[in-house]
């Protein structure tokens, strides 16, 4: 059958829907159109048992059914087809007749199916196995009480929707589009989504009050539907839950697409993934969009997956938690993902850029930058047993209280490969990243960066460490960090902390630490690692005049590289520290911590007290086969100060070319223990050189094989040894291998007893071993 109406014919129906059934049937018009009204007493097409019917340029108006599917068409039944285009489908709706209390509430999967397909399509509705094509449709102005404000597919049904536009379309699930049950399919492409809203009113069968306001503003699909997506825009959308789309236990994939200016309610902004889904967005950008809780998007749901290629989430926010990509209990994997200018809108609540609760997370060649929040994490989130992995990613330039790039609590892990976090900054502690919890762990591996981050007047200016376990290795950098306290890493409350491989530099802390603070019972093992340029007092060169004569630890200035603090504990092997700076323990300073140096150089470091190595009251150091060379202090120690109430055992350490107004190499103060077995001492060849071991302890130290390096046809000047109950009574070339001739050493144990060194066999030999490095 074919028809051809008269461009600008209205036929109005009467309350008589045209019914193709076992037929094929062509209705066409030109120009214009024509137009089939329905006068809202009933739908307009009918189409079943294996009829077709073909529209051209023939506009569909005020349709209306109540509690049943397709206000303005409905197609149904396997082998049933409905093709239109270049037609409009306006003012029409899909009814129920009384909002039933049941549709709000948990139901058996039977009951839910049946109910969804009542009030469904406002516009045409496509199940029980018919297929819908439609290309140029303008659906405008048309709802749903349930699925679909425009159009519906269930049971099987199957649509294909090309160059077409919604606007203005209203349901409770999928303000436009509503995909639902197994062997629905919804094909879209370069279609529009304008202004599509869900409102609350025959709602998606759970408690969750998530449901306030409806489910997906531009389309939903659920309960096993397929839905694709390409080239489509959806713009100013609004709903509950979803602003732009809905997956609920569903398949979708949306390919080259804009969500753009579109809001939530409560969860997921541009889209919500829910429930068992399996959801790939590829080549899209989120832009403007927002929620309660996740701006950009919203996932969730057991065993929901989501895939992420090259997508683009900018300038989203919520209102609560996570302005971006908000996960819980899902997985993901996105590569070249971008959240940019993401945020939260009110104080204290976390998250401006991705948060995972519960969540494998895995982030490839991707970029969070600009994202802020007023409590944790600016950059990402991820708490609750979340294993999240960074590979090749970059956090630029993120805020927040606490955890200005990234911030890790209650068990979750996150591993970072390659991956730079830059710029970032926080009001309190960890500026680039923050770490709580005992069970939550941090892996930084394969030459990642974390640079230029700082806290305002908190610790941790890179990473601040609490009761968690830490890696730094292979090849990683921390550079140009800032902080009140630990300028680079901050570890507290029994952490752990392995370095390996890897370079700290530059990092500065206004009060103490520049490159790294062990505070707390935290116990750090360091390993073949570099710390370089860093300044514990916040200045490159510390300002010694304002802190005349001995150090105090009121002022917590003091470990350029290194500050070890209350019951604190350091391992560090194989490793150098250079150039760094502080008011006292330019390049390490304990007090009241437990530290162990094996193999380590510390050189060119400069303070006010202790050049190189401060050991303060109730610390205990020991050192092995290390260097401390060309270290300055303005004050006491030039390599060492050994503090009253500090224990230090030194075994095959040379003190070379270090400087001092006192001494030339350690100064050992009232109270302190200090146990030397070969003990190399640098000497400045000058008549006023001062001794390179100082001493005013009264416990007198204990000298195992001293040996005094001085350089070639060089006099000693004066005693090797100054004590300061009585300078004048040193002890001889006869009775000292302290003052031996060039080069000369005691093999024997020499004990160092009041004015004289004591020893059963003490005797100056020329020396059995070489002064490499001296």
């Amino acid at each position: 059958v074919r028809l051809c109406i008269t461009p600008g014919a209205v036929l109005a129906l009467g309350g008589q829907p045209l019914v193709v059934s076992a037929a094929n049937a062509t209705i066409s018009s030109s120009d214009t159109g024509a137009v089939i009204d329905g006068q809202g007493l009933s739908r307009v097409f009918h189409v079943k048992a294996h009829g077709s019917l073909t529209l051209y340029r023939v506009h569909l108006a005020h349709g209306l059914v109540t509690d049943d599917a397709g206000g303005c068409a409905l197609v149904e039944g396997e082998g049933s087809v409905l093709s239109m285009s270049d037609c409009n489908v306006t003012n029409c709706s899909a009814r129920a007749d009384i909002r039933r209390e049941e549709f709000r509430i948990e139901l058996d999967f039977a009951k839910v199916a049946a109910l969804l397909s009542v009030a469904a399509g406002g516009g045409v509705a496509c199940k029980k196995k018919a297929v819908l094509r439609a290309t140029g449709i303008t659906f405008e102005d048309c709802s749903a009480d349930c699925l679909g404000g425009s159009v519906y597919t269930g049971s099987g049904g199957t649509a294909f929707i090309s160059l077409s536009v919604f606007t203005m379309s209203v349901g409770t699930i999928g303000g436009g589009v509503g995909c639902h049950m197994q062997g629905s399919t919804v094909q879209l492409v370069s279609t529009r989504f304008e202004t599509c809203i869900t409102v609350q009113g025959v709602s998606f069968p759970t408690s969750s009050p998530a449901n306030k306001g409806g489910v997906g503003g531009g389309f939903a699909a659920l309960d096993y539907a397929s839905l694709e997506m390409f080239s489509c825009n959806i713009k100013n959308a609004t709903s509950g839950t979803g602003g732009g789309l809905s997956v609920y236990n569903a398949s979708v994939t949306v390919s080259f697409c804009i969500l753009h200016d579109i809001r939530a309610s409560y969860y997921g902004g541009g889209f919500s993934v829910t429930y068992f889904s399996n959801f790939r967005f590829d080549n899209c950008l989120c832009e403007d969009c927002f929620a309660e809780g996740g701006g950009a998007g919203f996932v969730s749901g057991a065993s929901s997956f989501v895939s992420l290629y090259n997508v683009s989430m900018r300038n989203c926010y919520a209102r609560l938690n996570c302005g971006g990509l908000f996960c819980f209990q899902c997985e993901v994997y996105a590569t070249d993902l971008l959240i940019a200018s993401c945020y939260t809108l009110v104080d204290l609540q976390v998250c401006g850029g991705l948060l995972g609760v519960l969540s494998g997370i895995d982030l490839r060649y991707s970029l969070i930058v600009g994202c802020s929040c007023g409590g944790e994490g600016g950059g990402c989130y991820f708490m609750a047993n979340t294993d999240a992995r960074l590979e090749g990613c970059s956090v630029v330039r993120c805020t927040a209280s606490e955890g200005g790039g990234l911030f890790v609590i209650s068990g979750a892990v996150l591993r970072l490969f390659n991956t730079s976090v830059v710029e970032c900054a926080a009001t309190k502690e960890g500026g680039g990243l923050a770490i709580r919890g005992a069970t939550s762990s941090l892996h930084i591996d394969g030459a990642s960066a974390i640079s230029r981050c700082s806290t305002v007047g908190g610790r941790g200016g890179g990473i601040h460490v609490s009761s968690s376990d830490v890696s730094i290795l292979n090849g990683s950098t921390l550079d140009g960090n800032r902080a009140y306290q630990g300028g680079t890493v901050y570890a507290t409350s029994n952490s752990h902390l392995k370095i390996h491989d890897s370079f700290f530099k530059e990092g500065a802390a206004r009060d103490g630490g520049g490159c790294l603070v062990v505070h707390d019972k935290a116990q750090a093992v360091v390993t073949g690692s570099v710390f370089e340029g860093c300044s514990g007092n916040g200045r490159e060169i510390p300002s010694c005049n304002e802190f005349p004569g001995h150090f105090s630890t009121q002022g917590q200035s003091g470990g350029g590289a290194l500050y070890v603090r209350n019951g604190g504990e350091v391992d560090m092997r194989a490793s150098s520290i250079i150039n760094c700076s502080a008011r006292w323990g330019g390049g390490v300073a304990s007090i009241e911590g437990v530290v162990e140096l094996r193999e380590v150089t510390i050189s060119d470091c400069r303070a006010c007290t202790a050049g190189a190595l401060l050991v303060g009251k109730s610390s205990k150091m020991e050192l092995y086969a290390c260097t401390l060379s060309r270290s300055v202090s303005s004050g006491e120690g030039a390599a060492m100060l050994v503090e009253s109430g500090a224990s230090v055992v030194a075994q095959n350490v040379i003190l070379s070319a270090n400087d001092a107004p006192q001494d030339t190499g350690v100064h050992v103060a009232l109270g302190a223990e200090f146990d030397a077995a070969v003990l190399y001492l640098g000497h400045k060849c000058t008549a006023t050189a001062p001794p390179p071991l100082f001493t005013a302890a009264e416990k007198l130290p204990l000298l195992r094989g001293l040996r005094l390096k001085m350089p070639p046809g060089c006099a000693l000047p004066g005693p090797s040894i100054r004590l300061v109950n009585n300078p004048a009574a040193m002890p001889t070339c006869e009775s000292s291998p302290a003052v031996c001739a060039e080069n000369a050493t005691c093999t024997d144990t020499a004990v160092l007893s009041g004015h004289s060194l004591v020893s059963p066999e003490c005797t100056c030999e020329p020396p059995s071993l070489p002064f490499a490095g001296l």
